[in-house]
């Protein structure tokens, strides 16, 4: 089924309905496909990862503090133990493709010196078996404990307070990251931007013609702080194993990387601002009253009757 809720059911065994969705993929990944396709599953894994997190965020406060950061742990944990042979990987791709792309022409040795670099990195974090037999077990643990969730509300009260900390938190970190434009402050708000682009994806039924755009400018924000975030890795990469014989080139190069994350920050800004333009209140008051047609129109329900104000009497 569809990663987005479904108004014939309710609220809770939808969420449920998605998680156990989620972790059911993920397991599949995890096995046969694991042995098959190593790389493609594990990147397919940590992408499902991904929105399982931005999930339980979506249901944090009905979870409660403690069993939230249990969970949450439980996924964020998962990621990581496929993280380091996955990111050595990544960060080969973006040398390639900055090599491709480069302004000025370097020279073949530079890039192929940094290639060989990031190669016996990436030999001695190679994803073990056993590691991915954790992650299954640990999968498989949260699934066993989703019927114990205690998703009480009803509708979207069960919701509100995870839109609105989502929201608010990836406006600001918006804030802070061009306030003060260090790499972790646009990875903090690429995090919130993805949880906002997971959210708008489940929400989606309740007005489709508005939230399938939604959904689309907060992945297409994702992708270039994404990007950003992985030029960034590359740059702290390549100052530290620039060869003494390309020192020049090599200091060029770090400014081109500089040069290419300022261009996907100026990318990112104004959609930013045009996703975060509300308060976070508004915001949620707003997805409220969609939520509310939604669910009239599902149910076959006449519009609420407006009520005309009685006109004063003249003197």
């Amino acid at each position: 089924m569809p990663f987005e809720l479904s108004a014939s059911q309710p609220v809770a065994q939808e969420i449920r309905r998605i998680v156990r969705e989620q972790i059911a993929e993920a397991l599949e990944l995890l096995g046969a496909r694991y042995d098959e396709q190593p790389e493609a599953a594990v990147h397919s894994a940590r992408k499902l990862f991904k929105r399982l997190r931005a999930l339980l965020r979506l249901v944090r406060a009905e979870l409660g503090a403690s069993r939230y950061k249990g969970e949450d742990r439980v996924v964020q944990q998962a990621g990581q133990a496929l993280s380091e042979a996955r990111d050595a990987h990544v960060l080969t791709q973006t040398l390639a493709k900055v090599r491709k792309d480069q302004v000025g022409p370097l020279p073949d040795g530079l890039f192929d010196a940094l290639a060989d670099a990031i190669d016996r990195n990436a030999a001695s974090t190679q994803l073990e078996r056993a590691a991915v037999t954790d992650v299954v077990v640990a999968l498989v643990g949260l699934q066993e404990r989703l019927a114990d969730w205690p998703l009480e509300r009803e509708g979207f009260k069960l919701l509100e307070d995870g839109l609105l900390w989502v929201y608010r938190e990836g406006r600001r970190a918006m804030r802070a990251a061009f306030a003060d434009p260090d790499p972790e402050h646009f990875h903090t708000w690429r995090k919130r931007v993805k949880d906002l682009w997971h959210q708008f994806e489940v929400l989606t039924p309740i007005w489709p013609e508005l939230l399938v755009p939604c959904a689309t400018q907060a992945h297409q924000l994702a992708d270039y702080l994404g990007d950003d975030h992985d030029l960034a890795v590359l740059y702290e990469t390549v100052a530290k194993q620039i060869p003494v014989d390309y020192a020049a080139e090599g200091a060029w190069l770090l400014s081109d990387i500089d040069r290419r994350r300022t261009e996907l920050q100026r990318l990112a800004e104004p959609l930013g601002i045009k996703l975060y333009a509300e308060t976070p209140g508004t915001f949620v008051r707003r997805l409220g009253t969609y939520w509310r047609a939604w669910q009239r129109s599902e149910q076959g329900l006449a519009p609420p009757q407006r009520t005309e104000p009685a006109l004063q009497k003249l003197a």
